[in-house]
Formats: structure tokens, sequence, C-alpha cells
């Protein structure tokens, strides 16, 4: 019997000792926001967070801030954001034991404010999932569903049935982290028409993994893109596919950004649906019979002087000067980052 009493005097202290320090943490979170949004500040961010609730009690910490306003400063001590987010009902889940991973799931509506443009961000449910290793951001996943693209008036840009995006850190063994791997995929995509082009308007997928050398952020620094793109930064696509009929393309490369911030470089492509492009190009006016027949004969003897590979063309793609060619073809303008 006086072994039963001490297990359970020793259960019953265990379990006081885990419910104060859930306690704590729980108490720590809401006292250390106003600590947050100065160190915030410091790095270079503006940080405007409503007084979070914290329940889950014992198994999770669920932490449910009701608004969150985040930008991040220009430069030259200068207040004015660069970029700017704003949603609704933000919530964080960890779990007690285990505080180096966090989820966040977000409003089904994010502003997002980026070089004087502003878009609304819909979706169904969008996932953001951080593992920490001290003070380092070691990996970040984003994992949306039924994402909608749109302006503030309400005009649909663009929708996505599914995003992921993938960011970790690529180090040495203890040496610093130099390079950060990469990866993205969106399935089902709705373009309206005046940005698809000669294209169809639904992308089947986009997919590219890859890493960016000497851009290696943390939870107090953002490399500026524009130093990173300035001091010679590249993006290694070490593989890509885009399903965007009548292409299908799949290839490797590397890019940069140009001074104004768009993308150029090469990248050798495997691609299927050239054929049907040049249709779609000279029936829409956009190259003449003449160039037309041009283009199919340049195109022609490129082929016939690779491999039989089931209809596929290896071609370059070249970013440059704010364009994207498809071989010979002038294909589409890039944006600017």
């Amino acid at each position: 019997t006086k072994r039963y009493l001490l297990l359970i005097g020793a259960l019953a202290v265990a379990v006081a000792g885990y419910s104060w320090y859930w306690h704590e943490v729980a108490e720590n979170i809401r006292a250390g926001i106003p600590e947050f949004t100065q160190t915030a500040r410091k790095a270079g961010y503006i940080v405007d967070l409503a007084a979070p609730d914290v329940s889950g009690f014992p198994y999770r910490l669920i932490v449910n801030f009701p608004a969150l306003d985040l930008a991040s400063k220009k430069g030259g001590g200068s207040d004015e954001a660069e970029w700017r987010l704003r949603t609704e009902g933000v919530t964080g889940y960890a779990q007690p034991w285990n505080l180096s991973h966090v989820i966040i799931e977000f409003g089904n509506s994010v502003a997002l404010s980026w070089r004087d443009h502003t878009q609304i961000i819909g979706s169904d449910r969008a996932v953001l999932s951080l593992s920490l290793e001290g003070d380092t951001l070691h990996r970040l996943s984003l994992d949306a569903g039924g994402v909608s693209i749109s302006s503030p008036e309400g005009e649909a840009l663009w929708a996505a049935g599914r995003l992921q995006a993938h960011m970790q850190l690529r180090r040495e063994g203890n040496e610093a982290p130099t390079a950060t791997q990469v990866s993205l995929k969106a399935e089902n995509i709705d373009l309206p028409e005046r940005m698809s082009g000669v294209l169809d308007q639904h992308i089947q997928i986009v997919r590219a993994t890859g890493s960016l050398d000497d851009w290696a952020p943390s939870l107090g620094h953002v490399p500026d893109l524009s130093e990173w793109a300035g001091n010679g930064g590249t993006m290694v696509l070490d593989d890509f596919e885009v399903s965007w009929q009548p292409l299908e393309i799949e290839g490797s490369g590397a890019l940069a950004l140009d001074a104004t911030r768009r993308p150029e470089g090469s990248i050798l492509a495997s691609l299927r649906g050239h054929g049907a492009l040049v249709d779609l190009l000279e029936g829409t006016g956009i190259l003449s019979a003449g160039k037309a027949a041009a283009t199919r004969a340049a195109l022609g003897m490129l082929q016939s002087s690779q491999p039989p590979s089931g209809g596929r063309l290896t071609v370059p793609i070249e970013l440059q000067g704010g364009r994207l060619y498809l071989g010979p073809i002038k294909l589409l303008r890039l944006p600017a980052f």
C-alpha cells in the first residue's frame, strides 16, 4: 500500500509540474509579444499583433491571434514598407515539449502589398510549418489549397487548386549555411485570358526544385533580393516541369535577376508541343506565314539533328531583357520581383 501511495504521489507531483510548465510557457508567450515586436523592428520588420488567446492544455499549445499585420521596412532608416501582409485569424500550434517545430494556420483571406501593388490572397486552407535550430530557421514549408489571387477591387488574377513550397538551409558540417534548397509545386492553375497569351488558360502543373546560392535567411534577417542579385546570386534549377497546353516542358538550368529584378539566365529544356505552339502563333497573327514557316524549318532542323525521343525536342530557353525565348520564339514577358 505504501508503494502505491508513493507512486500516486510521484504522479501527482509530475502532473503538477507539467501543468505549471505548460501555464508558464503560455504566460511567456503572452508576455513576450511586446519584446518580440521590438526585436523584429530592430531586424527591419514592423509587427502588429493583437493579444493572443492561448489554449490546448495539456497536449498542445494553441495560440490564436485575432489579427496580424507584418511588414518589411525599406532600407536607409525609412519606416516605409517594402512589403506588407495583413490577415485575421492566425493560429499557431506547437507541442509543449518540442517548441522547435511550429505550425501556423492562416485565415481565409490575406492582403499582400508588394512594391505599391496590393493583392488579396484567398485559400480554403493555408498551413505553414517552421522548424527551428535555436534562433536559426532551418526549414519552412507551405501547403495551401483552393488558392485565389484577386485585386482589391475583386478582379480575379489567378487561382490554383494546390500550392506547395519548401525551403531548407543547406550547410556543410558545422559551417554556417551558405545556400537554401527550395522546391515549388503548383497544380491546376487558372489564368485570365489576358495573362495566358496564346497558351491555354489552364496550367496543369508547375514544379521546380533547386537551390539559391549565397542566400540563407534567418529569423532576424532575410537577405535583400537586390543585394543578393548584385552580388552575383544565382538560382540553380536542378529539375523543373511545366504542363501548359499545348506545351510540356522539362529541364534544368540557372537563373539570376537583372538590374530591374527580372529573371535572366539559360535553361536546357526537353519540349513537346512546339509544332502546335507555332500553329497558335501563326493563327493569332503573332507570326506571319513566312516567319512561321521559317520557325518550323529551324525547329525541324534542330529536331533532325537530335536522337529520336518520342516527339520531344531539346531546346534552349533564354530569359533576357525581360523576355522569355523558347528557341527562336519570343514567348512571354517576364515579371519583376
